[in-house]
């Protein structure tokens, strides 16, 4: 398997990553109501492990380029992570699984920009095609949130937290493989998170396209104990997750070669206004075949905003900050605001239910009009030379 090509080592780390995910993003939140947990405190354990990040991504962000290394680091959370399941398998208690949860979803969370960093590296060095090798791990989440149901109705919630497991030791196994792709190691990262931090056009991005992604926090958190509640069968709602990854699988299967001329403010402006679409339908209503139109927009409202920010990252961060830059923006954008909508969400949630929903497709508009400050900001070329 070494001598395989970058891209399928890569699709298949991605794939592995994705199982995680694909189990997790739909099912945890009933996993925490299994333990009892009410939808403020499950809110408050998703917004942990975003907080958590904002420290945590940027350091080992900081390790890899000043190593020049991203294997390793990955081999090392993939591992970590993994124990970190084990160990939530045998705990009780709401304060211990909110800092427990809130320790393993912050490396998860600093793992995926550190992937994204090395098959940016890997699409530079080998020209390789960065939408198909991530597509596999959008299949890998389909069929994870599809399996979830299944595992869901036959062996409980706990067989959430098996499943996840069992991914989890295959992530580790096939990071051994990952291609060991090194860039000169960087001399002075802490100062250049002073100077990106310091760059409008950075700042703008990161607002806008965290204020978009931020949108899924009801989603994320609450969308399968809403659909639960409304008597929709746990399969019928993995089928629904995923739908919407069928469909980003789809935009990334070609967005290489039919996408390449939209900028990444344009990806943004597509992805708010999906969102207003999106969240104002499932904010109104449980029907099955409005909620299945809906979910295709997950295309635009994760998909373009996410090849959003690979094009920016791509054409305006220099290799040896690749992999600061890339925690940063994710530190900023799904630590900070995502974290803090994440927080929100569940009070929202508890409060009106499925109406919570609206506010999203008010963020959408929000992101809409902080993408167009972005795009007359940003020039296209780099911002940190």
């Amino acid at each position: 398997m070494s001598s395989a090509s970058p891209a399928l080592r890569l699709s298949l780390f991605y794939g592995a990553f994705f199982w995680l995910i694909g189990t997790n993003l739909p099912y945890w939140p009933v996993w925490l109501e299994s333990r009892g947990l009410g939808a403020a405190e499950i809110g408050l354990v998703a917004a942990a492990a975003f907080w958590t990040r904002i420290f945590i991504a940027p350091t080992i962000a900081l390790w890899a380029d000043r190593t020049g290394r991203r294997r390793t680091p990955l081999i090392i959370l993939s591992i970590t992570v993994t124990c970190g399941y084990g160990l939530l398998s045998v705990t009780d208690g709401y304060f211990q699984i909110l800092l427990l949860y809130g320790f393993i979803g912050s490396l998860m969370n600093a793992a995926m920009p550190l992937t994204d960093s090395l098959t940016i590296l890997a699409q530079r060095q080998t020209a390789l095609d960065y939408g198909r090798v991530r597509l596999w791990g959008s299949i890998t989440f389909i069929l994870a949130s599809f399996a979830g149901g299944s595992i869901l109705a036959s062996a409980g919630p706990d067989g959430i937290l098996y499943s996840i497991m069992a991914g989890g030791v295959l992530l580790c196994i096939i990071g051994f493989l990952l291609p060991s792709i090194r860039t000169t190691p960087a001399t002075r990262s802490f100062a250049a998170i002073g100077e990106l931090i310091r760059r409008p056009a950075f700042l703008a991005f990161v607002a806008a396209s965290a204020t978009l992604q931020s949108t899924h926090a009801v989603l994320y958190g609450f969308a399968t104990l809403h659909w639960r509640k409304a008597g929709i069968d746990d399969q019928i709602i993995g089928l629904l997750w995923a739908e919407g990854v069928i469909a980003e699988v789809l935009l990334f299967a070609v967005a290489g070669k039919y996408l390449t001329r939209l900028s990444p403010s344009t990806m943004l402006l597509i992805a708010g206004l999906a969102g207003v679409i999106r969240w104002t339908t499932i904010g109104t209503t449980t029907d099955l075949g409005a909620l299945a139109a809906v979910q295709l927009l997950h295309a635009f409202t994760f998909g373009a905003t996410h090849l959003g920010m690979i094009r920016f990252m791509s054409a305006a961060i220099p290799d040896r900050m690749s992999a600061t830059a890339q925690s940063l923006y994710d530190s900023l954008a799904m630590g900070v605001v995502f974290g803090s909508l994440m927080m929100v969400s569940g009070l929202m949630y508890d409060r009106f239910q499925g109406q919570a929903f609206i506010a999203m497709a008010v963020a959408s508009g929000f992101g809409i009009v902080l993408t167009l400050v972005f795009r007359k900001l940003w020039s296209g070329g780099r911002v940190l030379d």
